[in-house]
């Protein structure tokens, strides 16, 4: 007390917490005891012993004062206490049921995606002091929404370009381009993003400002999904995937500064730090765990600990759950595999009208390395598509418009990609059966045993209008020299795929024209994905460049004189072919955009439509969106770290 009573600060506890270690130590206290009350000063002696009596109560007073003080203002706060309840909006404002939200640091706001039936997506903004959500203008067609570490800008992805744009309003700016969508945007502590490039296997670093990107991360063999900011910017969490997150998929830490990464939990869905010290992952069964992080060494330690199930995951590699800095917890609960998206035909004629195939059949696409993939018989009368039933991924015919669906294989393994042979009397499709994976053929009516026409990785296979040559392309999920190439092979003649478009860039979605004389595909060599053209079978003799600004999913017209592709902006695009000898090339003309829900995945590897016989319409795949009377509304826990403290212990 004397100590703390002295009149020059210099003399007295420079922190209360000194001030309660001296209180808390009896040797302190005995020898402070010792130098000021036991030799009292002549002057104190001479004072009445009335006077005396009223100063030492004063101060055994003030010492009491004093000591209340400091354990007010040391003892912990108390916990701050937890709050759930579900976040209920109107129909006209009700977020994507299968789409991924995100939370500001601060928890005050949150951004989901809101797309109306037939409608185009936009971000909408909830904040916490509202009751209503309200559209971010500008925001049309984006993915990804994530918040700057201050909570005052947005980055998202839209149009194939990394963009920008203050939460009040404002116009959009552009940080870069070719960038991949749907495997999310890491906003870090020092200003820079981290995103994924076209093809998403490749993370770059970029400043907020814009400019000059980098490559900080680069993988043949997987792909990126579901990227995540790590405090104090020195790396990032991330999935790895491999053949779509069926084959292999695992949280793995990047460190930016060696360029390395690690692999904190095989089997997770997706990461996030908590300001608890810990890493929390979520597995494909919808489990979420935590597990100790030290963000400086960018290691996980001790055992993942369960801290609730139930949490939805869609498609088996996205999970709906989102957490701010301080520790607000939003999250849509689901069982495992309801959230899988489901599909309906449609018609899109050259004008962008829409008309259903059947509107009373739905289906899920083949769930094995995103293999999602049909064809119409060469008279247009039936449809071959890869389907993902109870039974696991098979290939079944539908008897168009209304008819019956017939399933034509039946192996435990995943089948993907149907084509049809020349004749329409059977299809030709890609299997991971082990030891005997490769490309096979079957009559499409599910008659006869399912022929090998070559063993390996193929992941895509045409053959010729004559039937007497394939082509074909391996690689992608498997490290090839190259990495996606495409072959050709003489049916009973040669017995493996020769290098037909071999490069070290990825070469993929092939498409033999209806006269077998030219060959259009897709190539990165540019930098991003584009359409070339190149003789067939003579493809080293000329190269033709169809797209500008890139390019994926070439489809040639049934008559050969027009040529198909999309747009990183979703546009369908059409190429006139002129006939003669030489390939003539005639001007591009956008015929319409294809809307979020319509399928095509950012990169397929294999072009996801088709075209009728007369060229005039095309077959679509169409998501369901907001039919499901049991989508789980989103939860929100505010101060939810105490839950999980309670929850870890020491661990």
């Amino acid at each position: 007390v004397a100590q703390a009573l002295e009149k020059l600060p210099a003399d007295r506890f420079a922190t209360a917490a000194e001030f309660a270690a001296a209180l808390a130590n009896p040797a302190f206290g005995a020898a402070t005891l010792a130098r000021t009350v036991a030799t009292p000063t002549a002057s104190f002696r001479s004072v009445a012993p009335s006077l005396r009596r009223s100063v030492l109560a004063l101060s055994a007073l003030t010492l009491a004062a004093l000591a209340l003080a400091a354990w007010a203002l040391l003892r912990p706060a108390p916990p701050a206490p937890v709050h759930r309840f579900a976040l209920a909006l109107p129909t006209s404002q009700t977020p994507d049921p299968t789409a991924l939200f995100a939370i500001s640091p601060d928890g005050a706001r949150l951004v989901f995606d809101f797309r109306p039936p037939g409608g185009r997506s936009q971000l909408w903004l909830k904040e916490r002091d509202r009751y209503e959500a309200t559209p971010i203008p500008g925001t049309d067609g984006a993915f990804d929404p994530t918040f700057s570490p201050d909570g005052k800008w947005l980055a998202f992805v839209q149009g194939g370009q990394l963009r920008k744009l203050q939460v009040t309003g404002g116009t959009a700016v552009t940080l870069a381009d070719s960038t991949a969508a749907l495997p999310g945007v890491a906003w870090l502590d020092d200003g820079t993003l981290v995103y994924a490039r076209l093809g998403r296997r490749e993370l770059r670093q970029v400043s907020e400002g814009g400019g000059a990107t980098r490559t900080v991360w680069a993988d043949s063999g997987g792909q990126v999904e579901n990227i995540v900011a790590l405090p104090g910017s020195r790396g990032v969490l991330f999935t790895r995937c491999v053949g779509g997150c069926q084959l292999e998929q695992g949280l793995h830490a990047l460190d930016l500064r060696e360029g390395a990464s690690r692999l904190l939990q095989p089997g997770a869905v997706r990461g996030f730090y908590a300001h608890t010290g810990h890493v929390l992952f979520v597995r494909p069964d919808g489990a979420l765990l935590a597990v100790r992080f030290d963000p400086d060494r960018l290691e996980a330690s001790g055992t993942p600990v369960p801290i609730r199930d139930s949490i939805s995951v869609v498609d088996g590699n996205a999970a709906l759950l989102a957490l701010s800095d301080e520790g607000t917890l939003v999250f849509r609960a689901g069982a495992p595999g309801a959230s899988a998206s489901r599909y309906r035909m449609v018609w899109k004629d050259r004008d962008g009208r829409e008309t259903e195939v059947d509107s009373s059949w739905t289906f899920r696409h083949a769930a094995f390395g995103a293999n999602a993939g049909w064809a119409l018989s060469p008279d247009g009368t039936r449809l071959a598509i890869g389907l993902s039933t109870d039974a696991g991924d098979n290939i079944w015919v539908k008897h168009l418009p209304a008819g019956p669906v017939v399933r034509v294989t039946f192996d435990s393994a995943s089948e993907y990609r149907p084509r049809w042979t020349p004749d329409g009397r059977s299809v030709v499709f890609g299997s991971n059966r082990a030891g005997s994976a490769g490309l096979y053929r079957r009559p499409a009516d599910g008659t006869g045993v399912d022929s090998l026409i070559l063993r390996g990785q193929i992941y895509e296979g045409q053959l010729s209008p004559d039937g007497r040559v394939l082509v074909a392309r391996g690689g992608g999920q498997i490290s090839l020299v190259g990495g996606r190439n495409i072959g050709v092979m003489r049916l009973g003649v040669d017995t493996a795929l020769v290098p037909l478009v071999a490069t070290s860039f990825d070469e993929s979605e092939l498409a033999l024209s209806p006269d077998a004389r030219w060959l259009a595909y897709v190539s990165d060599e540019t930098g991003r994905p584009e359409v070339f053209i190149r003789p067939f079978p003579d493809a080293e003799t000329a190269k033709y460049q169809v797209s500008t600004g890139g390019g994926v999913a070439p489809l040639w017209a049934r008559n050969g004189r027009e040529l198909f592709y999309i747009t990183p902006q979703r546009e369908m695009v059409v190429v006139p072919i002129a006939p003669g000898p030489a390939l003539a090339l005639g001007a591009r003309q956008v015929l319409f955009r294809l809307d979020p829900e319509l399928y095509l995945l950012e990169r397929e590897f294999y072009t996801p439509f088709d075209v009728s016989p007369d060229g005039r319409r095309f077959l679509l795949a169409r998501r369901i969106v907001g039919d499901s009377p049991t989508v789980s509304p989103l939860l929100v826990t505010l101060n939810w770290f105490e839950e999980l403290r309670r929850q870890l212990g020491d661990r």
